[in-house]
């Protein structure tokens, strides 16, 4: 197990960095020019020569990747241009309301998708089933600002259930705090209720339709038994590699719902930083995301033995 560990963790250390430089790379190809930005159209070219020295952008690339990457590693991500302010400090203040809209929105997604599947399911073609093709189709097909828009329409508006818009931090209480962030997270999890109820449902019917379970079935097991105790238990695999691969698109994702809910997230932080061509902060950002979306795989890894034997014992570990 140890040795299997070690393993997926170098492979996710290459991955890294890989992953660091086509960040770099895409960062430095993009069009347009920060010190153009911050001086404005009537700047002199030799003030903006002067400006693109200071901020290092006149150095090499190559050179420029390895300097950024050096201070990575020692945990210092950069300084914002516009915000005037360290950008580890930034990311911080941004990622709590992010990841937490992440976070409630793979909790909605799992307790309603899971559910649901294993009723269609056990009931194939009955109302459960049904109702999950409904889900899923209306999740994948209904843009995810509309429906957006349409949970502000009834729950806040017309019901008065929740705010319309804005942010509570956890200083001021849970309640409060979550009560900002249903909405949201519910817009971005529908999509995931779609994906997760699919490979839910159809990992417990290839399971349910194994040998192993008519033997199960025959040595008297209860059908609850069989379903929950067996079958929901095989099928886990796919069901945590799609969470964990969801959450990454959650935290990507979360840029149209903090817009429209007008949350100070990561999302709304990465767009503003792309239209004002602030590098250090979107270098950082896309770092952070997909370092998060790494260890989440990484995690991912180590559940695999757990929850299939047959994954244990390749690895080399004990029956």
């Amino acid at each position: 197990m140890l040795r299997y560990a070690l393993a997926r963790l170098l492979a996710l250390a290459q991955v890294v960095v890989v992953m660091s430089v086509v960040v770099y790379a895409l960062i430095y190809a993009m069009p347009g020019d920060p010190a153009t930005v911050i001086l404005g159209d009537d700047a002199t070219a030799e003030q903006i020569a002067e400006l693109r020295a200071q901020l290092g952008l006149d150095r090499p690339a190559w050179l420029g990747y390895l300097d950024w990457l050096s201070a990575v590693l020692r945990g210092d991500l950069g300084y914002s241009i516009f915000l005037r302010a360290p950008v580890a400090e930034v990311l911080g203040e941004r990622l709590v309301p992010t990841v937490s809209i992440a976070l409630l929105a793979a909790v909605v997604s799992l307790l309603v998708a899971v559910p649901l599947a294993v009723a269609a399911a056990r009931t194939r073609a009955g109302a459960a089933d049904t109702t999950l093709s409904i889900v899923a189709t209306l999740g994948m097909a209904v843009p995810g600002f509309l429906l957006a828009l349409l949970l502000v329409r009834v729950f806040a508006v017309q019901l008065g259930w929740f705010p319309v818009a804005g942010y509570a931090p956890p200083e001021r209480g849970i309640l409060p705090f979550l009560s900002y962030l249903v909405l949201p997270a519910v817009a971005l999890g529908v999509v995931q209720i779609s994906l997760l109820g699919r490979i839910t449902r159809s990992s417990v019917v290839d399971v349910l339709s194994t040998s192993f379970v008519t033997v199960v079935r025959a040595k008297g097991v209860s059908s609850s038994g069989v379903l929950y105790g067996h079958a929901l238990r095989n099928a886990l695999v796919p069901i945590v590699t799609v969470l964990a691969g969801s959450f990454g698109s959650l935290l990507a994702g979360a840029a149209v719902v903090e817009t429209i809910f007008n949350i100070p997230g990561i999302g709304q932080l990465i767009v503003t930083a792309i239209s004002r061509r602030d590098y250090p902060v979107i270098q950082a950002t896309v770092l952070v995301i997909a370092l998060i979306y790494v260890v989440l795989n990484f995690v991912v890894d180590l559940l695999y033995p757990l929850l299939d034997p047959r994954i244990r014992l390749a690895a080399g570990g004990r029956r």
